[in-house]
């Protein structure tokens, strides 16, 4: 397994817990686990409240810790926490070392499934898999949500937040953090009083200062992206171009046209609108149900290796731009991982 990369936060194993309800699996030493209720997220203490898993038909019910590693428990001292005396279920990636209560090593079940490789390969039910995978997308862009709904509180500023994740979408991924940068730095109500050429110089003094290589000057050199980001924020009204374009349920042409500002192009406009339009208008609109629905008539976000290897894995050939989140998700969070017996597609025909 050289190329196989564990998980690197402990958040990502809460994000994938979090998900797994309903969902049958067995462990390295052929336990037969069901997780009724992965547990209420909570903000102190252990990471889940009353979480509710059978092991062998033995329920068991208690709050849920996630670790990368079960040592954590003891390098984070729970032991000596009062607070954490309820954990019963340890969620880990690797278990090191042993621990008070149940353990579920996602590594382990992980080397179950390698030699198996994807078990959802096996399933041919077209509908089956898509409605999985439109499932995930809506998970992961609730995710993207909840981030833009969180800054918005902690800063009181709307436009701003917006503007902070518009810019960190243009980035792509080697530059989305310095994007992120240049956006708090240079706030929008600094940003729009400004001409684009001293903007356009500010920017080109951060990359070198951020210390930012390229060869060449590509589509999606920074300085590139900046000015996009520029234009998009300053020659109009992005928030109320945007909600104007969604209640007039406008066709995806007309956002094309609309938004088409210098130095975006299709596929990245197509990468802002999963990654922050639509988190946005979750927000901002009650009716969740028919946002995902008008928004499963836009095609996919440009296809980066995420969506190229679940359209690989799962044999699928064109998607929406929901489905297009799914698919990253599904493959960043599961298959990456051979996390087939906590994945409702590879579970479904993998598990108990």
């Amino acid at each position: 397994m050289k190329n196989f990369e564990p998980f690197s936060s402990e958040e990502e194993i809460q994000i994938l817990w979090k998900e797994i309800q309903g969902l049958k699996f067995v462990d390295e030493e052929g336990r037969r686990i069901f997780v009724a209720h992965p547990g209420i997220k909570s903000k102190t203490g252990p990471d889940f409240k009353d979480a509710v898993v059978f092991v062998d038909d033995i329920k068991i019910e208690g709050d849920v810790e996630c670790h990368l590693k079960s040592s954590d428990w003891f390098a984070h001292k729970h032991d000596e926490n009062p607070e954490f005396s309820s954990v019963k279920i340890h969620v880990v990636w690797k278990k090191d070392c042993e621990v008070n209560g149940f353990t579920i090593s996602l590594e382990n079940i992980s080397l179950l499934n390698y030699e198996k490789k994807y078990l959802c390969e096996k399933i041919y039910d077209e509908k089956k898999k898509r409605k999985e995978i439109f499932s995930l997308g809506k998970i992961r862009i609730l995710r993207k949500s909840e981030r833009i709904k969180e800054r918005i509180l902690e800063i009181k500023d709307e436009r701003q937040a917006v503007y902070e994740f518009s810019a960190e979408a243009l980035g792509y991924e080697m530059a989305r953090n310095f994007m992120l940068h240049i956006a708090r730095k240079y706030p929008l109500s600094y940003v729009e009083r400004m001409d684009e050429k001293p903007f356009a110089d500010i920017v080109a003094e951060e990359i070198k200062n951020f210390g930012l290589r390229f060869r060449g000057r590509p589509k999606n050199y920074p300085l590139q992206r900046a000015r996009a980001l520029y234009h998009l924020f300053t020659r109009k009204d992005f928030i109320s171009s945007v909600r104007k374009l969604f209640e007039s349920r406008a066709k995806y042409q007309e956002w094309e046209k609309n938004l088409a500002v210098e130095g975006l192009g299709k596929s990245r406009l197509r990468t802002t609108i999963a990654n922050v339009i639509l988190p946005y208008l979750l927000i901002a609109y009650p009716s969740q149900d028919e946002i995902f629905e008008y928004f499963s008539g836009f095609p996919q976000e440009e296809e980066n290796r995420f969506i190229r290897e679940g359209k690989k894995v799962l044999r699928i050939r064109k998607c929406n731009l929901i489905e297009g989140q799914g698919l990253i998700e599904i493959y960043r969070m599961r298959c990456s991982r051979f996390l087939c017996y906590v994945c409702g597609l590879g579970g479904a025909e993998g598990g108990t």
